[in-house]
């Protein structure tokens, strides 16, 4: 009698275990297959560059406790004023900061055809004052890096498509709701680099590849 008991216990033992396996199993695969939410500390731009004093990869995020920093991607409508933005998307980030502290992204804005939604998209051409073409544009300062130059400036000399990735879910807000976007992109630049005694500039051809993760923001309709 007691071995049939022992028997009974055991078998309800090895019945009980395997059902907490298959169930945390089952809720393993249910939150893998849930779309990943993105927070703060998923926004940034990752630039990398073939050639020239920072060749490699250098990712930049927003600065804590600096209300200027920010990494941004939205939709400009038919009203908009300047007619080469109308129906375009403008990606703009200012003010970040690499992750050992060492380089600023002043400001980056790469602008792109049509509204924020997945796949490749051509790029917008705008037009400066000096009647020269471009598409993106962006500014990184020295912030203690190891190389003599003080701030480099940028000119496109190619205008590739914006692909984009992926979205987060939607957070609503009282008035706006917002999602992070993710894309990247390549073009081809001149790179101007300043010494910092604003003596010499060093000039350099390079590919540079984009990939961001930046806020999407828009207004809450009414009815």
């Amino acid at each position: 009698m007691k071995k049939l008991i022992f028997l009974m216990l055991v078998t309800f033992l090895i019945t009980s275990c395997k059902e907490s396996t298959n169930s945390n199993h089952s809720e393993i695969s249910k939150n893998s297959s849930k779309t990943k939410k993105f927070t703060n500390n998923d926004l940034l731009v990752s630039i990398t560059f073939s050639d020239g004093p920072l060749k490699g990869t250098h990712k930049f995020v927003k600065e804590k406790g600096k209300m200027i920093s920010s990494n941004t991607v939205g939709y400009l409508d038919e009203t908009t004023k300047n007619p080469n933005q109308r129906n375009s998307t403008t990606l703009s980030a200012s003010a970040l900061i690499s992750e050992d502290g060492k380089l600023k992204l002043q400001f980056l804005t790469k602008y792109f055809k049509g509204k924020i939604e997945k796949g490749d998209h051509k790029a917008v051409y705008i037009v400066n004052s000096g009647e020269e073409k471009y598409c993106t544009t962006f500014t990184i300062e020295n912030n203690g890096h190891p190389f003599s130059f003080n701030r480099m400036f940028s000119k496109n000399i190619t205008c590739g498509t914006t692909e984009i990735t992926g979205f987060s879910e939607w957070k609503e807000g009282t008035v706006t709701n917002r999602r992070n976007v993710s894309g990247n992109f390549t073009d081809t630049f001149e790179l101007e680099f300043n010494d910092k005694d604003g003596k010499n500039v060093q000039k350099v051809t390079s590919e540079i590849k984009v990939t961001f993760t930046s806020r999407q923001q828009e207004m809450k309709t009414t009815n």
